[in-house]
């Protein structure tokens, strides 16, 4: 190998001029820089190792970036049957007018997330049961995962069973902590709300009081949360006995209500995969 001024010239280079090339690109691998008033030839990257150096950067933040979304799947509880759901894969825009509508609205809603998330506003989706509306928001949920927010995609049987571990005697967590954790998610996505009882026996049921805390720190927090349910806002008053005050903050929350009509997807669920 020969040397210039002190640098090594490697194979894939040779000099002209006394600079240094690189016989791939043609780019210039030395220049010549005053120090101490003093010039000295020192070594700097060609085109081709910048464009290498480029795409190594890029493939550590694609790794990166796919570590931090499969962590936040993981934390989102969707489950192995939604998790790989997409707007572009999903099959049930061709179901009825309102789904199309529906899908649409959704769509719009993760293409806006940033905003959404800045002024806490959710969604409200229902309709009868098997019209599509978890797998809907299954969509909603991968988007913004991949979007790199934090997601809790769960429903009240869920959170009930989340707040009553803390009640064991050797849990490590308190009924605030659970609460916390579901207030401080970016977005949480509940799914078939409305199917615990919130009034029983003449009197509110222990969940009624535990729905309105989470529902009511997002609220305060502004933090969005999107909704799936089976009945309308009115009727989780009437048939539900929701708390007033707890719909009020829902409808605040979600100024998108949408309802779905449409046959039942849930039999024939193979078909869309």
């Amino acid at each position: 190998m020969d040397n210039l001024n002190g640098l090594t010239i490697f194979d894939g280079e040779y000099v002209n001029n006394g600079t240094i090339y690189c016989k791939k690109c043609n780019g210039k691998k030395s220049l010549e820089i005053t120090l101490f008033n003093q010039k000295k030839t020192v070594r700097c990257l060609c085109s081709c190792e910048i464009d290498e150096d480029r795409k190594k950067r890029e493939q550590q933040a694609f790794i990166e970036n796919q570590i931090k979304i499969d962590t936040l799947t993981k934390k989102s509880l969707i489950g192995e049957k939604y998790k790989n759901v997409t707007f572009e894969n999903c099959n049930l825009g061709d179901n009825t007018p309102d789904y199309k509508k529906a899908c649409s609205i959704c769509a719009d809603y993760c293409k806006n997330a940033k905003r959404n998330l800045k002024e806490g506003k959710g969604l409200y989706i229902f309709g009868e049961p098997g019209v599509g509306k978890t797998y809907l928001t299954a969509c909603v949920a991968n988007k913004l995962l991949q979007s790199n927010y934090s997601v809790l995609f769960s429903n009240e049987a869920q959170i009930s069973a989340m707040v009553k571990c803390t009640y064991k005697y050797n849990s490590t967590e308190n009924e605030d902590d659970v609460i916390n954790k579901i207030a401080s998610m970016d977005f949480l996505i509940i799914d078939d709300f409305g199917t615990e009882k919130f009034f029983s026996n003449g009197e509110n049921t222990w969940f009624q009081n535990i729905i309105y805390q989470i529902i009511n720190r997002r609220y305060n927090d502004l933090k969005p949360i999107i909704f799936t349910s089976n009945y309308s806002p009115s009727e989780l008053i009437i048939d539900r006995k929701l708390h007033e005050k707890t719909l009020d903050r829902i409808c605040e929350i979600c100024p998108n209500i949408i309802k779905i009509k449409g046959f039942n997807f849930r039999l024939n669920y193979e078909e869309l995969c």
